[in-house]
């Protein structure tokens, strides 16, 4: 289809094709980083209380 300009327009637009893109991106970033909260969470958390609990300081009223 020409254009008044003389030139052809595109069959189709990839400023909505790059958008979504990205944001499959951004969905694949966030799955990402929360499935690695979520299995690392619970380790990092023990691992601290064990820290915690060989400190010199912790009796077993205080908590960490």
């Amino acid at each position: 289809m020409a254009t008044r300009s003389g030139g052809t327009r595109r069959a189709t637009d990839e400023r909505g094709a790059s958008s979504t893109e990205y944001a499959l991106l951004a969905v694949l970033i966030a799955v990402v980083v929360i499935a690695a909260v979520m299995l690392l969470g619970s380790a990092t958390s023990a691992m601290f209380a064990t820290t915690c609990q060989s400190l010199p300081s912790y009796d077993a009223g205080s908590t960490c």
